[in-house]
C-alpha cells in the first residue's frame, strides 16, 4: 500500500516537476539569438556589485561585466570596508564605463551587503539596475539576453538561479538542493499571481526597473535583514511587482565556496535566515528532501514482492532523474543525482548548524557578524 501511495506522489511530483521546468525555461530558445536579434528598446543598465574582502575574485567578475558588448551600460562597485586588497585590485582595471566607491560608515541596524547596496542605487545612472555578487561571472551577451527578458515579460523584477561552478565534494554534493528546491516546490508556473507565489528572487542575479525599485523602498525596506533575496521575497509582492524567475544559467555563472568546510559554514549561515527564521520551515523542508532523497531508497530495501521492486525503482527513477536534469544544467558532475542519501545527511546537519548558530548569533560573515545589530 505504501508502494503504491508514494508511487502515485511521485508521478505527481514528475507532473508538477515539469510544468514548473517548462515554465522556468521557456524563454530560452529565444534568449539563445538575443545578442543577434537585438531588439528594441535597448535599457540602460547600472551592474551594480558590493564587494567586502572579495580579493580572490573581484577582478574576474568585474572584468567580465566589462566584457558585455552592449552600448547601455555601466559596473559599480562598492568596496564595503574591506580589509585586503580588493580595492587595490579595483583601481588597477582601466576603463571609462567602471566607477569604485568606498561605502560610508555603515549605520547601527544595517546588514552590511544591504548598506552596500542601498549605496550603490544612489550612484546608479541608468534607469535598471543589476545586482550581482562579487563570485558571478556574466557571459559577453548577458545584458542583451536580459534586456530582452523584461521586453517580453515586461516584468519589474527578473532573477534566476546563477550556473555554479563547484570546487569540493561537498559543493558537489549540497550545493544542487539550492536549485532543486525552488523547482521542486514552489509553483513558478504562478508567479503572476501572489495567492499562490509571493515572489522568487536568487540573491547572485537580480534585475530591477529603477522605477518599481523605488516604489518598494528597494534596500533600504529590508536594511536589517541578513538574507537579502528572503525578505525581498516578502516585501515585493506588497507593491504588486511583476516577478520573473527564469532560467540564467546561460547569463550568470557563480563559484560560491573554495571548500567543503566553507560551503557547509555558508549554507549554514543563510538557510534558518533564508525561511523566514521559522523552525518549522526548516523541519518541514528536511521532511521534503527526506521524502525525495533518501525515503525511495528506503522503499527499495523494504520491498518483498516484485510489484513493490518495479514501483520503488520506479520511484528512484523520477528522483534522480529530475535530479539529474537539474544537476547537468547547473554544472554539477552526473553523479551527484545518484547520491541522494548523502546529501540528505549532510543537510540535515547543516539545518542544524543553522539552527543552533543563528540562534546563539555565532555566525560571521566577512569579518563582521552576521546579527546586524551588532557593530
Amino acid at each position: 500500500m505504501v508502494h503504491w501511495v508514494f508511487f502515485w506522489v511521485s508521478v505527481g511530483f514528475f507532473c508538477y516537476f515539469t510544468l514548473n521546468l517548462l515554465t522556468y525555461t521557456r524563454l530560452n530558445r529565444v534568449l539563445r539569438y538575443a545578442e543577434k536579434n537585438r531588439q528594441e528598446p535597448v535599457r540602460g543598465f547600472s551592474i551594480l556589485i558590493p564587494a567586502r574582502n572579495e580579493e580572490r575574485n573581484i577582478e574576474a567578475c568585474v572584468r567580465a561585466a566589462l566584457k558585455n558588448e552592449y552600448p547601455n551600460f555601466e559596473v559599480i562597485v562598492m568596496d564595503d570596508g574591506s580589509t585586503d586588497t580588493t580595492y587595490q585590485i579595483l583601481s588597477s582595471i582601466k576603463d571609462a564605463r567602471l566607477k569604485i566607491h568606498r561605502s560610508p560608515e555603515r549605520p547601527s541596524g544595517w546588514a552590511g551587503k544591504n548598506w552596500a547596496c542601498h549605496q550603490l542605487s544612489l550612484k546608479a545612472e541608468w534607469p535598471f539596475f543589476l545586482f550581482i555578487d562579487a563570485d558571478t561571472l556574466l557571459t559577453p551577451d548577458a545584458l542583451w539576453r536580459i534586456n530582452q527578458i523584461f521586453n517580453l515579460t515586461k516584468a519589474e523584477v527578473v532573477s534566476g538561479c546563477p550556473k555554479q561552478m563547484p570546487a569540493s565534494f561537498i559543493d558537489r554534493i549540497l550545493l544542487p538542493v539550492m536549485p532543486f528546491l525552488p523547482i521542486a516546490t514552489m509553483p513558478l508556473f504562478k508567479i503572476g499571481n501572489f495567492r499562490f507565489v509571493r515572489s522568487a528572487i536568487h540573491g547572485a542575479l537580480v534585475a530591477y526597473d529603477k522605477r518599481f525599485y523605488i516604489k518598494f523602498g528597494g534596500h533600504q525596506s529590508i536594511k536589517d535583514q541578513w538574507v537579502d533575496d528572503a525578505a525581498l521575497n516578502k516585501i515585493i509582492p506588497k507593491f504588486g511587482g511583476k516577478t520573473e524567475m527564469l532560467d540564467v544559467t546561460r547569463i550568470v555563472s557563480c563559484k560560491m565556496y573554495d571548500k567543503g568546510k566553507d560551503t557547509i559554514e555558508g549554507v549554514a549561515r543563510s538557510l534558518y535566515h533564508s525561511l523566514y527564521g521559522k523552525i518549522w520551515l526548516v523541519v518541514f523542508m528536511m521532511f521534503v528532501l527526506f521524502l525525495v532523497t533518501l525515503f525511495p531508497f528506503l522503499l527499495l530495501a523494504f520491498s518483498q514482492t516484485l510489484t513493490q521492486l518495479f514501483l520503488s525503482l520506479s520511484i528512484l527513477s523520477i528522483y534522480i532523474g529530475t535530479r539529474f536534469v537539474l544537476d547537468l544544467k547547473y554544472g554539477f558532475p552526473a553523479y551527484s543525482a545518484f547520491l541522494l542519501p548523502l546529501t540528505f545527511l549532510i543537510s540535515v546537519y547543516v539545518a542544524l548548524r543553522s539552527v543552533r548558530g543563528s540562534l546563539k548569533k555565532e555566525f560571521i560573515w566577512r569579518g563582521r557578524p552576521v546579527d546586524p545589530g551588532k557593530s
